[in-house]
């Protein structure tokens, strides 16, 4: 019964061995998760602690660069510069911020101001561009025109040049023809005298013209009484004969024709 009691305490003892081998596993494992944990902790704290003193520093940056901007302020605003403990420094600041802004406006304004005379002067002196340039159009032009004008005037003393030298030749010519006239105006004397002689002469031969025209229309009177007085010995009862030359010679050709052809048939 003890060999019983015995091997069931061993029993019991291998169970509660075996328990707490379990057990100690457990522990194990929740020690080495507990051991994990506590270094993720500690990475997490020394982070946390790098942070701080990060932001510590930002912070102490940030107070310096305030303290700085509230200097280059008060010197900007020209006002004394003053500690954070003071409470009427940033009141000042205020003011002359609020000063500084309305003299900004006022600034503005004849900015303004400025930008319309600016804007009108710029209207000015597009007007002056645009009356600049028709000016620069007319000069260019009148230029054209000085130039054509400048040729004209060339031409014109060529002409003026061309025209003196045939002056001077129409001056010699002058000369030589008043020379010619004067010599012709002498002979044109001796030619009057002769004239004068030849007048008489004239006056002389229209007399003897006169006379021999009323000659010749006697004779030519005449000369028509005439043929027409053979006109008639040569007509004929059945023929007549006008009194011209041709006719009346034509006749006598017949009436020669006729009496030698009889005179033929005698013989």
């Amino acid at each position: 019964k003890k060999i019983q009691d015995l091997e069931e305490i061993q029993r019991n003892l291998q169970t509660c061995q075996g328990r707490s081998e379990i057990t100690i596993q457990t522990l194990q494992r929740d020690h080495r998760y507990s051991e994990e944990k506590i270094k993720d902790l500690e990475k997490k704290l020394r982070s946390l602690e790098l942070e701080c003193h990060n932001e510590e520093q930002l912070k102490e940056n940030a107070r310096c660069q305030f303290h700085d901007l509230v200097r280059r302020l008060s010197a900007a605003l020209d006002a004394e510069f003053c500690d954070s403990t003071h409470t009427h420094s940033p009141e000042s600041l205020i003011i002359k911020a609020a000063e500084l802004v309305q003299e900004i406006t006022r600034l503005k304004n004849k900015c303004m101001n400025t930008t319309e005379n600016l804007s009108s002067t710029e209207q000015d002196l597009r007007s002056c561009r645009d009356a600049l340039e028709r000016a620069s159009a007319d000069k260019d032009m009148l230029q054209r025109q000085l130039s054509s004008q400048l040729l004209d005037i060339e031409r014109l003393k060529q002409e003026k040049e061309s025209l003196l030298v045939q002056n001077r030749v129409l001056e010699r010519e002058l000369h030589e023809a008043r020379e010619k006239l004067s010599h012709c105006s002498k002979n044109l004397n001796v030619v009057t005298d002769n004239v004068n002689q030849n007048e008489s002469l004239i006056i002389q031969l229209k007399e003897d013209l006169k006379h021999r025209d009323e000659k010749y229309l006697r004779l030519q009177a005449e000369f028509r009484n005439t043929m027409e007085s053979i006109a008639i010995l040569l007509s004929l009862p059945t023929r007549f004969v006008e009194a011209h030359e041709t006719t009346i010679k034509d006749r006598i050709r017949e009436i020669l024709n006729f009496d030698w052809v009889q005179f033929v048939q005698k013989f």
